[in-house]
């Protein structure tokens, strides 16, 4: 099954999110954890496989700035697929806002 990574914020860490210059951020933990098991539910009902990545305040603050765009919930998103690619045999089929990870193939031209 493809496999589509979500964020995981722990419950005594997401004050931490809440008081950076977030968008689209649930005033509350359980709204947040609520919000999460219902995209599980139906990442699991569509036939993916949830691949949850925990994300940290001061790493995401970093990601964002290191690239210059705004903390929002598609920032978030972008960062945990980065966090999945980068784990040793990942194999997430879910489209992606980053690089593409399809296979290069170098073909060498007669000339060289």
């Amino acid at each position: 099954m493809p496999e589509v990574p979500v964020p995981v914020i722990r419950e005594e860490h997401y004050q931490a999110f809440l008081a950076l210059p977030t968008a689209e951020m649930p005033e509350t933990f359980d709204e947040w954890r609520n919000e999460r098991a219902q995209d599980e539910r139906n990442f699991i009902m569509s036939n993916f496989t949830v691949d949850r990545i925990e994300i940290y305040p001061e790493e995401f603050a970093k990601f964002c700035r290191e690239r210059v765009i705004p903390m929002n919930f598609h920032a978030i998103k972008a960062l945990v697929e980065e966090k999945s690619r980068r784990k040793p045999n990942a194999e997430s089929n879910f489209p992606t806002t980053g690089p593409s990870k399809r296979e290069v193939k170098i073909i060498e031209s007669p000339e060289c």
